[in-house]
């Protein structure tokens, strides 16, 4: 309690006899802290990408060690991510000897309910199916260039005769969609699955997602988008070196304020240690006052970029910002670190002088 007091004793000083150097100062901690926090929510790559639904962002792959019949990816319905996912699609790999030798067709289906080919593009024709074509197990594909040409009727291997209903802008050969129904009919094994989630998952939503993979002995490897865990991890620690970077030079700048302020109030700390108050407790109120300067700023500016978030990135054609709580308290968390560092000098440096001569020199 008797800290409390003394840190509120000082910051009360400063206001009384520096009202107008206060009040500009602490304006200009709000404005900085504000600077802050939106450099921090417009261009952090993780925070600006949360919760996106672009596609390259939102596909997996799951890659079997074997041959898995259809029916083993029932389990994996009990996932909410996969169960809720908005496209979900199987992959097959169809051997065949040829007068080349031996080549592999690349039958893949979608079982989501719209039965939209959305991992491809469009070259010509269309890039579903129909219900009717689902329904009756028509014997219709769309298929890579290499395959065939809109309205052909190719032969897929054992599968038999099909007529193309669309043809996908694709590099990769020997590529076929079939109806799922026609999948199931066959009774085709899956080498491969895809799915896409509703939107971007953060760090531990997709920790989760891999641990429940690999639970499963037959998974060989799961695939996400770019970046990946690993290196969204790399990228999220490098990028918060460099925002911590960013703030410690901000804050040298708050350096100046707090040491004038400091200087202004020398001769309270000279008094303290006259009166026999130990430098262990005279370093910690010249650390802690400048932190609570900074956390209280800090508070503020974030309850103000809060509530201005949304019309100050429509105002710069920015995206919306995906902040939460947890993103406020980190970069709270940073700028009260980074106010130590840069007065931690400065608090040492104070503590090596006489208490009579700074007390002089405060007259």
């Amino acid at each position: 309690m008797k800290t409390i007091s003394l840190l509120f004793h000082i910051i009360k000083n400063y206001f009384v006899n520096n009202k107008n150097i206060f009040i500009v100062f602490s304006v200009s901690y709000i404005l900085m802290g504000l600077l802050t926090v939106f450099i921090y929510g417009a261009f952090f790559p993780y925070i600006a990408q949360r919760k996106s639904e672009e596609l390259t962002q939102c596909r997996y792959t799951v890659n079997f060690k074997q041959e898995m019949p259809i029916d083993h990816l029932d389990g994996f319905s009990q996932s909410d991510l996969i169960k809720n996912s908005r496209h979900f699609e199987v992959e097959t790999r169809l051997s065949e000897e040829t007068d080349d030798g031996r080549s592999d067709l690349l039958i893949h289906s979608v079982f989501s309910p719209e039965h939209d080919v959305i991992l491809n593009i469009k070259k010509d024709g269309r890039l579903y199916f129909t219900d009717d074509e689902i329904k009756n197990n028509e014997k219709v594909a769309i298929v890579s260039p290499d395959l065939g040409r809109l309205g052909d009727r190719i032969t897929l291997g054992t599968l038999g005769e099909f007529a193309v209903v669309g043809v996908l802008d694709t590099i990769i050969p020997s590529t076929a969609y079939i109806p799922c129904s026609l999948y199931v009919d066959r009774n085709l094994t899956v080498n491969t699955m895809h799915f896409v989630v509703r939107n971007r998952l953060d760090l531990k939503e997709i920790k989760g997602l891999e641990d429940y993979f690999y639970a499963d002995d037959d998974v060989l490897i799961v695939q996400g988008p770019a970046p990946t865990l690993n290196s969204m991890i790399d990228d999220l620690l490098n990028w918060t070196i460099s925002f911590f970077i960013i703030i410690l030079l901000i804050f040298i700048l708050f350096l100046f304020f707090a040491q004038y302020m400091s200087e202004k109030n020398k001769r309270i700390y000279s008094i303290l240690g006259i009166l026999g108050e130990n430098k262990a407790e005279i370093l910690f109120l010249l650390i802690a006052e400048r932190c609570f300067m900074v956390l209280s700023s800090m508070c503020i500016a974030s309850v103000i970029h809060f509530f201005i978030r949304d019309g100050l990135h429509k105002i710069l054609t920015l995206p919306d910002c995906r902040m939460i709580f947890s993103d406020y308290a980190a970069v709270i968390f940073m700028a009260v670190l980074a106010s130590l560092i840069v007065s931690a000098p400065y608090a040492l440096s104070y503590l090596f002088k006489q208490y009579t001569v700074q007390l002089k020199q405060s007259e």
